[in-house]
């Protein structure tokens, strides 16, 4: 293209292209659009003269691109006319190749892309054909692009404003031209609606600097279509980076054993791959020591930026070995983050392919159903790499998997409009938490509203739901998600397991619940049903109760006393329905009655509405989370400082008692050696005295 355009336009002509402002007076309009929008009529009207062939057929009558020039109001106005998309003679293929070849028309460079669209029914054709103008032309085209509606007519009493308003879609594409649009009548002859369709334009050029679209734009919009685009998700640790390493052949990505991330950040490297264009986008990974799986969500998100104008694959890198609830959940994650159109262009990539040994990957699947499942809603694509090994085959053969993906999503590519559509069905469905104590019905309440036997639900001592699980019904025309969780208060439960337990249910309701439903049992509310209840108010914080609802389950036990009446018999019981600004509903979970799921959900939906539409979020959970862990230093200084307490407090009774012993031991010492002494002084011999000697006598 590049050399055509060289040869076509010289190298002045390169160098205008390049970026100068305008260098004349002339302003160059591109019209594009699908075959029988009106384009060449449109062409006619703007000049005021009958110079592109223009009648009613189902083929395109513009067969190759056409250029005309008049003078209008002063301004001299050249206008291209293209050949129409989705024309039943010519393939996209070859209508683009004409397009392209269109551009040198507009030496140096066209100021004004103008999509023309029929004013009617905004079909999935005309979709995709605003969708092909904006891959086509890139990113930097929508400034320098408006739409014009032909067949103004058919507005009849109603306002351009009151059609758009009443189409999200076609007002998505209007705000992306940065709000620029315009309505044509071609059969009327009204010079005024081309004074004030060039007075837009006008605006435009401007706005722009009175700069045009260039070569370099186009070359890299070419660019990005010329390339796979390959998006690697998963969790932390199954190798992304090292795959995105071995598919392009070159150390460009960061890859070591951790436990957590490497990938911290989005990453795109790019390189030629058997001859073939490939950009590989690494992406931060799931289930990461340091970060939420909400803020991981966000960041992937965010890589499709890089991606752009959409990834041709996604890419979910999984290990061989053991798949465990983590993978469930990631592979869960990554379906609902980008919507069910994703499924089209996604492919499981397994590492560690020496694993298998002497035994077949299909071996291998034939004994995990849950993973036979996922690669069937992948349309059956797979394929098993070994990172350490340094066979191209292995690369050549994964990439001729993506070529026949891509060929049989007709050469297409996920999109923005793709992944709006899955935001938008995340909007507009409601996400509901049930939350309780094992054995209160949680199970059974979620299957009452979804009105299946979807959760596993028996008496049973010990909790039957061992892990977070969610299913999805349409409801009276409303699509409601239902999160059924363990027993996230259960004394089995160490702290750590409750809440990784909890942030992975909030994963499942991501971008957040419309609702937490506290699940509790009619009878006597005792001190465990209220500790129950302070820990999930202490669990999700202070701004939980704005989107709580009590809801009692066994509703046949009030028998003919009314809920009023029973509540009104427990202070405890009312508390807290207070604390839930008096939100609270009643379930027969074994009556076969609609009518107590349509009232639920028509309180469920009042909440939402004094909400303002919100849902509780992530930053929510983690201010809570933040509450909890102060209050948890809080108490173990406390509990530290009462022991050292406690201790110096022991120290001095043991001293204190410690020398009352050794003084009664003195004592006793003392008593017990006066005693032996008067012992040994009773038992010495008495000692007589000598006989006096007498006086005057001498003994001889």
């Amino acid at each position: 293209m590049a050399n055509f355009l060289s040869n076509a336009l010289g190298s002045d002509g390169i160098a205008k292209m390049a970026g100068e402002k305008v260098g004349s007076d002339e302003w160059r309009i591109v019209l594009v659009g699908k075959t029988g929008v009106g384009k060449s009529s449109t062409g006619n009207t703007i000049l005021g003269d009958e110079v592109f062939e223009s009648e009613l057929d189902a083929d395109s009558v513009t067969s190759e691109c056409k250029k005309e020039r008049r003078e209008i109001e002063g301004r001299k106005v050249s206008v291209i006319d293209t050949p129409g998309l989705f024309d039943t003679t010519l393939t996209n293929e070859d209508a683009w190749k004409m397009i392209r070849e269109c551009m040198a028309l507009s030496s140096p460079g066209p100021h004004a892309f103008l999509v023309v669209l029929q004013l009617g029914r905004f079909t999935e054709e005309e979709r995709q054909t605003v969708r092909l103008i904006q891959q086509t032309f890139g990113e930097d085209a929508p400034k320098y692009t408006m739409i014009l509606f032909t067949h103004g007519d058919r507005l009849k009493k109603q306002t351009i404003e009151e059609f758009l308003s009443k189409s999200e879609d076609l007002s998505d594409i209007i705000k992306k031209c940065d709000g620029r649009y315009h309505v044509f009548n071609n059969d009327a002859d009204d010079r005024s609606q081309v004074s004030q369709l060039l007075d837009k334009v006008e605006k435009m050029i401007q706005d722009n600097g009175g700069s045009h679209y260039t070569t370099e734009m186009f070359e890299k919009a070419e660019e990005a279509i010329e390339k796979w685009r390959i998006v690697l998700a998963g969790k932390t640790g199954v190798g992304k980076s090292s795959a995105g390493n071995t598919i392009l052949g070159k150390e460009v990505f960061e890859s070591e054993l951790a436990a957590e991330s490497v990938t911290a950040n989005c990453k795109k490297e790019s390189g030629e791959v058997g001859g073939r264009k490939v950009a590989i986008i690494d992406t931060p990974g799931l289930f990461d020591t340091k970060l939420t799986n909400e803020q991981v969500i966000r960041r992937i998100k965010m890589c499709i930026g890089l991606s752009a104008p959409g990834p041709h694959a996604f890419l979910v890198v999984l290990q061989l070995g053991r798949f465990t609830e983590e993978e469930r959940q990631t592979v869960r994650l990554i379906q609902e983050t980008f919507g069910e159109d994703a499924s089209k262009y996604t492919m499981i990539l397994f590492t560690h392919g020496d694993r298998l040994k002497k035994k077949t990957i299909g071996e291998y699947l034939s004994k995990t159903k849950d993973l036979s499942d996922i690669i069937q809603k992948c349309y059956g694509r797979y394929h098993v790499f070994n990172n350490n090994n340094s066979d191209p085959s292995q690369v050549n053969q994964l990439l001729d998997k993506i070529q026949k993906m891509i060929q049989e999503n007709g050469g297409t590519h996920y999109t923005t409009a793709m992944f709006e559509k899955g935001e938008r069905i995340k909007r507009d469905e409601w996400r509901i938490v049930l939350v309780g104590k094992t054995g209160v019905g949680k199970s059974a309440t979620g299957n009452t509203i979804l009105g299946d036997e979807v959760f596993e639900s028996e008496v049973s001592a010990e909790s039957v739901t061992s892990e977070c699980k969610k299913e999805t019904g349409e409801i009276e025309g409303r699509k409601v998600s239902v999160i059924d969780t363990p027993s996230l208060f259960d004394t089995a439960l160490t702290n750590e397991d409750a809440w990784k337990m909890i942030r992975e249910c909030m994963a499942l309701s991501s971008p957040g619940p419309h609702a937490f439903l506290v699940v509790l049992q009619l009878g006597r509310f005792t001190e465990e049903e209220k500790e129950t209840v302070r820990l999930i108010q202490q669990t999700f914080g202070e701004d939980a109760p704005k989107y709580v609802m009590v809801l009692l389950t066994h509703g046949d036990r009030l028998k003919k006393q009314t809920i009023e009446e029973f509540l009104s018999k427990s202070e405890d019981l009312s508390d807290i329905i207070q604390k839930c600004y008096g939100r609270y509903h009643v379930f027969n979970n074994d009556a076969d009655d609609r009518s107590q799921v349509s009232q639920l959900l028509d309180k469920v939906e009042k909440m939402i509405q004094d909400n303002g539409g919100s849902h509780y979020t992530t930053e929510m959970f983690e201010k809570a989370e933040e509450a909890f862990e102060r209050e948890r230093q809080r108490i173990l200084k406390e509990r530290e400082a009462e022991g050292n307490k406690e201790l110096e407090e022991l120290k001095t009774k043991h001293n204190r008692d410690k020398l009352a012993i050794e003084q009664d031991m003195m004592k006793e010492r003392r008593e017990m050696e006066a005693r032996i002494q008067a012992e040994r002084e009773a038992q010495k011999p008495a000692v007589h005295a000598p006989p006096p000697r007498r006086r005057g006598c001498v003994i001889l």
